[in-house]
């Protein structure tokens, strides 16, 4: 995303997909970029940017794997 960011290329209504939670300075990038889905896989020990990325309408699914 940053390499994205950097070089002008959009994100514009991408999903992104994480190992875990985003933390307070990840969401900016989001915003930034316009994305629109987030997904991980486990919660970062402080999970108010989650919060924050559904305020903005931002889309957030936990990943759950049911092998």
């Amino acid at each position: 995303l940053f390499k994205m960011l950097r070089e002008g290329v959009s994100a514009e209504g991408a999903t992104i997909f994480c190992t875990h939670s985003c933390c307070a300075f990840c969401l900016i990038f989001f915003f930034s970029a316009g994305v629109e889905r987030f997904v991980y896989g486990e919660e970062y020990r402080d999970t108010a940017p989650l919060e924050v990325l559904k305020k903005a309408g931002i889309v957030v699914l936990k990943y759950e794997n049911n092998d």
